[in-house]
């Protein structure tokens, strides 16, 4: 895939946030039928052998991938290890981080408010935050929710998150806030062109929390954890709790993954100026983005749970599991009209349409720099592909691509 803006987009990294579970009744999971357990038996095998392969030739901790179609059974796979220098293998069901994956379960929050009557796609900042004088009194008031799913408000990628959390350490929703009021303050484009955003969907997040009147991480997990049974998907570093004003908290939860760097070696640096090939050493992290980040990419869960919400993307009628109408549906999937060279977005998915892959798909990636996650559907084929690795590197990302391709059915295949 062409897109690699996301590897500049994430830079700053820092602690923690929260979440509350209630029990909803939205949307139900997608349904796979359990009909052809050899099959699926002898296709893990093959995507294991290939997996183990590939982390060993480009030296990769660890990688975990996964094909799910329906009307078969899920293949999921995993090799490596889950952390640099130790012996404790991946498992298939762990748990990975996402990243930027995050912006489409944000914009399906967006598009229940819409069908619910409490928001439309043309609903202004200015109208949603009538009570804040800054929006109201700013070009950034003329904003439209549509606009910012779509990368075209002209918001900026990034801010210092961490100054907002440092500022607001005890109220996550006060420093998404806060973020607000300082975009608010900030000049806007006459005419914005595509330009790929963190803050956009971190303020469709607070919009979300505006209208409901909670955080962003409760609603999530009202609205789509829940009733979707993402038994595994929470916020923040893979593997440490994720607890408000805690920034400085330790813990290390057991069997879970870490995300690894490069290390900045001298020596292979020396060889690699030389021209002498040699194998990358790892730096371990457990660590992730600011918590004031997460609408637009904190979220963690195992590839069965991802599934769950991925696969609604490649159904015909995903958009009632999630309690979204129709015409909202396809309305936030529809991407603008672009330049060339720009991507067709929409939603928290990048939009394309290859015959290879039977025609429009959705394609995503992210990452929180020590993990890399790619995830593809592609409704014709009601079929979707997920990737991670525990490592972010030129190397991580073409191996995901890599794997993802090979595991998209051709034409013709059973």
């Amino acid at each position: 895939m062409k897109i690699r803006l996301f590897k500049l987009l994430l830079l700053l990294i820092a602690a923690e946030t929260t979440s509350v579970a209630q029990d909803p009744s939205i949307a139900k999971p997608p349904v796979f039928n359990k009909t052809s357990k050899d099959a699926a038996n002898s296709a893990e095998a093959a995507l294991q052998d290939q997996l183990e392969k590939l982390c060993k030739e480009r030296n990769l901790p660890a990688i975990w991938a996964g094909n799910f179609q329906l009307g078969q059974e899920p293949i999921i796979a995993a090799t490596g290890i889950r952390k640099w220098n130790t012996e404790d293998s991946a498992k298939a069901e762990d748990i990975v981080h996402i990243g930027s994956c995050t912006k489409a379960m944000t914009s399906a929050i967006i598009g229940q408010l819409c069908t619910e009557g409490k928001l439309t796609l043309q609903s202004t900042l200015g109208e949603v935050f009538h009570d804040i004088d800054e929006v109201r009194s700013s070009k950034w008031s003329e904003v439209t929710l549509m606009e910012l799913m779509q990368h075209r408000s002209g918001a900026i990628a990034n801010f210092d998150y961490h100054a907002l959390d440092r500022l607001h350490p005890n109220d996550v929703v006060a420093a998404r806030r806060e973020l607000l009021v300082k975009l608010a303050k900030t000049k806007r484009a006459r005419k914005p062109r595509f330009l790929y955003s963190n803050i956009g969907f971190i303020v469709l997040g607070h919009v979300a929390e505006h209208i409901e009147k909670k955080a962003w991480e409760e609603i999530i997990v009202e609205r789509l954890f829940l009733p979707l049974k993402m038994s595994s998907a929470h916020f923040g570093p893979v593997g440490k709790p994720d607890r408000q004003g805690k920034v400085s908290d330790e813990t290390i939860l057991p069997n879970r993954a870490w995300g690894h760097t490069e290390s900045l070696d001298l020596v292979a640096m020396f060889k690699s100026i030389l021209g002498t090939k040699s194998q990358p050493q790892y730096v371990v992290h457990q660590i992730d983005n600011s918590r004031c980040l997460g609408p637009a990419g904190r979220v963690h869960l195992n590839l069965r749970d991802w599934a769950k919400f991925t696969m609604l993307y490649a159904q015909e009628d995903g958009y009632s599991s999630l309690g979204i109408s129709k015409e909202v549906w396809q309305e936030i999937l529809k991407p603008m009209p672009v330049s060339p060279g720009e991507d067709d977005y929409a939603a928290g998915w990048i939009v394309y349409d290859l015959p290879k892959f039977g025609g429009t798909c959705y394609y995503h990636n992210g990452s929180n720099t020590t993990w890399y996650a790619y995830a593809l559907a592609m409704p014709n084929k009601q079929q979707c592909v997920l990737v991670a690795t525990n490592a972010f590197t030129d190397s991580a990302m073409k191996t995901c691509d890599d794997i993802a391709k090979s595991l998209v059915h051709k034409e013709g295949d059973e």
